[in-house]
């Protein structure tokens, strides 16, 4: 009789020892994934105008390729749309990609404007709060960039 209640409690104490076992693996399992998710990003912003000066109406589409912030943050390709307010005003938050990995690293914008226009920009966003568009936009391929020296 002593035999089978001493086999009984260290069976049941090995069923909790693994469940707590199990439960922790778990609760460390999934805390990497919880500090991984947090990237920080900048507001990129600023008014869009037209040729004649008047503040375009429409929408920008984002897009980039996969990529690692200069902090080691990994992003996957993507793209996303921001309408261009009735002022002209657009706004949209996008992960930092001044020196990303692979280097070269840009974001392709390109405006849909209200009267059919379409234009292209290349943006390289830097690790902070905000950035203008009108800072960070290039008309020019990445490719046609040249450094001032």
């Amino acid at each position: 009789m002593r035999e089978e209640w001493m086999t009984d409690c260290f069976c049941a104490k090995r069923w909790q020892v693994l469940a707590e076992v199990a439960c922790l693996v778990i609760v460390l399992a999934t805390l990497p994934i919880r500090a991984g998710a947090q990237v920080a990003t900048t507001t990129v912003q600023g008014t869009v105008y037209r040729a004649d000066g008047s503040p375009a109406t429409g929408t920008v589409i984002v897009s980039w390729p996969a990529f690692s912030t200069s902090a080691n943050q990994s992003i996957a390709a993507g793209s996303t749309t921001a309408p261009i307010g009735e002022d002209g005003f657009v706004s949209l938050n996008l992960a930092p990609n001044l020196g990303a990995y692979p280097a070269g690293s840009y974001y392709t914008a390109v405006y849909h404007l209200n009267d059919g226009t379409v234009s292209k920009e290349y943006w390289v966003v830097p690790a902070a709060t905000t950035a203008t568009i009108s800072a960070i936009g290039r008309s020019l391929h990445p490719r046609q960039w040249r450094c001032n020296r």
